[in-house]
């Protein structure tokens, strides 16, 4: 799989969890283009279906505006896929969640090394 093939794939995830998180059944990539530049990151229906297609790869502004716009760390695009699916489910949690998660990570880290976390 090409570089840019999995970035289409990373991609394609965080547009389906946002497609889910606002209760939409479809989204296009000039909706999505809208969306975006509504909330200040400004970006061309054809930038989006160029990397949606595995056509393009994506500059240092494009990856920042997409992270900031669908809640997901710079990381997202460049960690192994298992990781990156994880961070994006991530970005759904509230506070309370999140907190849950962060000491589920904590014991299981303490279960591995044997210690516990401080």
């Amino acid at each position: 799989m090409t570089t840019e093939e999995q970035l289409a794939n990373k991609f394609e995830r965080l547009i389906k969890d946002h497609m889910r998180r606002e209760k939409l059944s479809a989204l296009s990539m000039r909706e999505l283009a809208r969306r975006m530049t509504d909330a200040g990151y400004p970006i061309s229906h054809g930038t989006l279906t160029g990397i949606r297609n595995g056509r393009s790869t994506i500059d240092q502004r494009t990856m920042e505006s997409l992270c900031a716009f669908f809640g997901v760390p710079e990381s997202y695009f460049w960690l192994p896929r298992r990781q990156a699916l994880l961070l994006g489910r991530l970005a759904d949690l509230d506070d309370a969640d999140l907190a849950a998660v962060d000491q589920l990570i904590s014991d299981l880290h303490s279960r591995r090394t044997g210690r516990a976390e401080r």
